[in-house]
């Protein structure tokens, strides 16, 4: 899938304290995770939304695992970490 696929992300200030603790009680840790080493794999490799790039990360247990999936922008070669 397209990295941070199907994530919900709700953007506010810095300084606005009463948000936060709003949204806290609705964020998810283990999402939260799992989104930011998709992100960081995109960011590392460069990629944007308009680049053939997927990444799923799972969480089993303590561990988490990513797996990558990179394709030329034809689509015919691809390669899989």
């Amino acid at each position: 899938p397209a990295v941070a696929q199907g994530a919900i992300g709700i953007e506010r200030r810095l300084d606005d304290t009463n948000t936060a603790e709003m949204l806290a009680a609705i964020h998810h840790t283990e999402t939260g995770q799992r989104l930011a080493s998709e992100r960081q794999f995109l960011l590392t490799l460069d990629g944007s939304c308009e680049t053939p790039i997927a990444g799923l990360a799972t969480l089993d247990g303590g561990t988490l695992h990513l797996t990558g999936e990179v394709l030329r922008p034809d689509g015919r070669k691809r390669g899989t970490q």
